[in-house]
């Protein structure tokens, strides 16, 4: 396997494999979990687990891979536009798998009406600002690893389609960057080969006019506590952890910038900080697969799916890799 493939299958792993083992503790504070579980070992000893949610089976993944797949399969069809992101969401929605109630409004909207105009702002008037566009945001960023303007355009699509605040969008779009510099870097690491392009797509935010004050307080806030050597948990406190894209992806971002040679330590920061778990973890975890490539890439084993199992993820990887490759020529 070529260096970029890997890192390909490597993000796609190591998404939906942070985003099974942060399912078994989604919403659960920090003193809870420090309290239950040692290490990340004790939490793949789980089986059924019973929480706020009801029961849910250790090994499946939540609605953060679902919309993975789904946007992954809109760019592999190749038809660009918001009312077919909505078909693949649609084909692809499976109600169990914890979505959040904005974007079930609007998929169950869809499958009832068939209308698929202007429902961004069908829960709130400003649009949602909830992290699922943050987290799905990975199948563009490798699709479009080597075109920078694409990649700002069709993550911009992708997250007005059902999430169009411009604290979603923007979140939705520096993730994709964050991932594209990160499976394009050669070289030494340092972090301000990821916080700097970040900025420089934050100031051309701010070309058109666009409010970027949260993000600009919390790069300086992620850059300043590396600088200090500052835990993940520390940072907690700052930067947050729940199901608003301002407050998970900065800290899903800090998760992999502080740990960026390992995946196991990246996904353990980013579940043991409690909150949104799930989310969180997928989002870490696929930075850090892009980083690392997918022989760095561990506790693949506890994806337990049948039809979404680590072949269908291997093939899903290839696939992008493909469309990628071909692109260019």
């Amino acid at each position: 396997m070529n260096d970029l493939l890997s890192k390909f299958t490597g993000a796609i792993f190591g998404a939906v494999v942070g985003d099974v083992i942060g399912a078994a503790v989604e919403a659960h504070s920090s003193e809870y979990i420090n309290s239950k579980y040692k290490t990340i070992d004790d939490i793949l000893e789980e089986d059924i687990i019973c929480d706020s949610f009801g029961k849910w089976q250790f090994g499946c993944f939540t609605d953060d891979t679902q919309t993975i797949i789904a946007v992954s399969h809109w760019l592999i069809n190749g038809r660009l536009d918001g009312e077919s992101l909505l078909d693949e969401f649609v084909r692809y929605y499976e109600e169990w798998r914890r979505y959040g109630p904005s974007m079930e409004k609007i998929i169950c909207h869809v499958r009832k009406t068939h209308n698929k105009t202007s429902l961004s702002q069908m829960c709130f008037a400003e649009g949602s600002y909830g992290n699922n566009s943050v987290v799905r945001i990975l199948p563009v960023a490798l699709r479009f690893c080597n075109d920078y303007q694409k990649l700002i355009q069709i993550a911009r699509i992708s997250s007005l389609t059902t999430h169009s605040h411009r604290l979603a969008v923007q979140a939705a779009i520096l993730n994709a960057v964050a991932i594209m510099f990160v499976i394009n870097m050669k070289g030494k690491f340092h972090y301000s080969r990821v916080t700097n392009p970040i900025k420089v797509t934050l100031n051309k935010f701010k070309s058109y006019f666009q409010d970027t004050r949260e993000y600009e307080v919390a790069i300086e806030e992620i850059e300043n506590g590396l600088e200090k050597n500052r835990s993940t948990q520390d940072m907690l406190q700052i930067l947050g952890s729940d199901i608003t894209a301002q407050r998970s992806f900065p800290i899903a971002l800090y998760s992999f910038l502080k740990n960026p040679n390992s995946y196991e330590k990246v996904i353990a920061d980013a579940i043991f900080i409690g909150g949104d778990t799930d989310s969180v973890a997928c989002m870490a975890g696929a930075l850090s697969g892009a980083y690392l490539g997918i022989g760095r890439v561990s506790q693949q084993n506890c994806i337990k799916e049948s039809v979404y199992n680590k072949t269908f993820f291997t093939d899903l990887a290839k696939n992008l890799y493909n469309l990628t490759l071909h692109s260019s020529k």
